[in-house]
């Protein structure tokens, strides 16, 4: 992974480099690029020895990046299958958000369409799956928006696990919503609010698709639907009507404006003096020892850590 094992670091050399014919051979290659905040495809031209030179120095992150794709792979599925009575996981995600749009609209209309944004979350439990779609009128997928979601699928499941001792979530590593100091630090308020043990598990980048995505897809549609019959949808507490109306398999709570409020009054002093954590980027385990202590990891099963206090 580290490209230090002995029996491998040599692959490249071996394999590509010293199989060239002809370094100097002009090549032709296209490549996604950022301009200007898009992403566009740009044809790049130069030597075969100048491309394998920038291959080189991709590979070193393509093997960190499949490895640990494939390592939180494993451990999710390996904790899916040692849930108890005491012991659940929770896969979350903040879907995209979605538009307010109503049958026969008027043109004008298309242009100003209000959205909504949708957290949802998947349980795995011993006797039962749990399934939370939580819209809101909050389209800033903050931390606030996602420490209210947490709170409400937390206190759902005190009713229907309430031997419940620990939690493992996983997520993607959406660095404006999950992968982040603020959210690393508000898991130790948590852990000792809810009194859990509690860990945060990342998927590799573009590897964190599961039933949560099918949960909001499923939940859209069947708003749309109704949108479709001319029902009004103009507002996250009428997404929750609609959709309560269409399913009764999937658990659906509007994240209202006082209880991010409340996330605000309650989480600002803390996240103020929230430290930044070395290497957040390449973090995908957290752990939380106590009130005070974090546990991070480049993978959740890797040995070595990094230990972070706070005061």
């Amino acid at each position: 992974m580290f490209l230090a094992c002995p029996l491998c670091e040599s692959n490249f050399q071996e394999k590509v480099i010293d199989n060239v014919v002809s370094g100097a051979t002009r090549i032709k290659r296209w490549q996604w690029v950022n301009i200007n905040g898009r992403a566009e495809k740009k044809e790049f031209e130069e030597s075969v020895d100048e491309g394998i030179e920038l291959l080189k120095s991709k590979v070193k992150y393509f093997l960190f990046h499949v490895y640990i794709k494939r390592e939180q792979s494993k451990y999710f599925e390996q904790l899916k299958s040692e849930v108890t009575a005491e012991k659940v996981v929770i896969q979350v995600d903040l879907a995209e958000t979605f538009g307010l749009k109503e049958q026969d609209e008027i043109q004008s209309a298309h242009w100003n369409t209000k959205t909504l944004s949708i957290f949802t979350a998947y349980v795995w439990s011993k006797s039962l799956g749990f399934s939370f779609t939580h819209p809101s009128n909050d389209v800033s997928h903050d931390k606030f928006v996602v420490n209210s979601a947490i709170e409400i699928i937390l206190n759902e499941l005190k009713t229907h696990v309430p031997n419940l001792k620990q939690i493992d979530f996983f997520s993607d590593g959406a660095a404006s919503q999950f992968k982040q100091r603020f959210t690393f630090r508000n898991l130790i308020q948590i852990a000792h609010e809810y009194k859990i043990a509690l860990s945060w598990n990342f998927f590799a980048t573009s590897h964190g698709k599961g039933v949560v995505d099918g949960l909001g897809g499923t939940v859209k549609r069947l708003v749309w639907s109704a949108a479709l019959a001319d029902d009004n949808c103009k507002s996250a507490k009428d997404f929750v009507t609609l959709a309560q109306q269409k399913t009764k398999k999937i658990i659906i709570t509007e994240i209202t404006k006082n209880a991010i409020d409340n996330s605000k009054l309650k989480l600002e002093n803390i996240f103020k003096v929230a430290k930044s954590v070395p290497e957040t980027l390449k973090t995908h385990s957290v752990k939380v020892i106590d009130n005070k202590t974090l546990d991070c990891r480049y993978y959740s099963l890797i040995s070595t850590k990094k230990i972070i206090k706070y005061d």
